[in-house]
């Protein structure tokens, strides 16, 4: 959760990073004990300064993945099966209340919580987008070079 614009994030030093820079670190190019499992990065920024409009006005604010696996899966894409969990667009703001803190993460919970046993993480993540285009006016944009269905236990 920080501030940012499309993949940069920023941190608390001022600095700024690339998301994607970050993610890779993690690819089996860089972390081979993480080959073949899957990774959820929730990234929780403003991707741009647009915003949605209601009415014309500007609206302020059946292989399946385990939560283990048996051991790296070889000679897949360095890329592969990871998940990114952006809470907004490309070009986008991110709501956050001052008191209540962030709608994306606190939908993100919510829809994990009551879900996670029943379907897999793509299918939560599709009715996170839906309660927050219902709710808050913010469609979140996960993306995926999953392989498989993930279900969390």
């Amino acid at each position: 959760m920080s501030h940012g614009n499309n993949e940069i994030i920023l941190g608390t030093d001022g600095g700024s990073k690339n998301i994607i820079d970050l993610i890779t670190l993690f690819n089996s190019n860089n972390c081979t004990s993480m080959t073949g499992k899957p990774k959820m990065f929730i990234v929780n920024a403003c991707r741009g300064d647009s915003r949605d409009k209601i009415f014309g006005k500007t609206q302020p604010v059946d292989v399946h993945y385990t939560a283990h696996t048996d051991g790296p899966i070889s000679r897949k894409p360095a890329n592969s099966d990871f998940l990114i969990a952006y809470s907004t667009f490309p070009g986008y703001v991110s709501y956050r209340d001052d008191q209540d803190g962030s709608p994306f993460v606190k939908c993100l919970v919510e829809v994990f919580t009551e879900m996670a046993h029943l379907v897999h993480v793509s299918d939560m993540l599709t009715e996170v987008n839906n309660r927050m285009a219902e709710s808050h006016n913010q469609i979140p944009n996960p993306t995926s070079t999953l392989r498989l269905k993930w279900h969390l236990m």
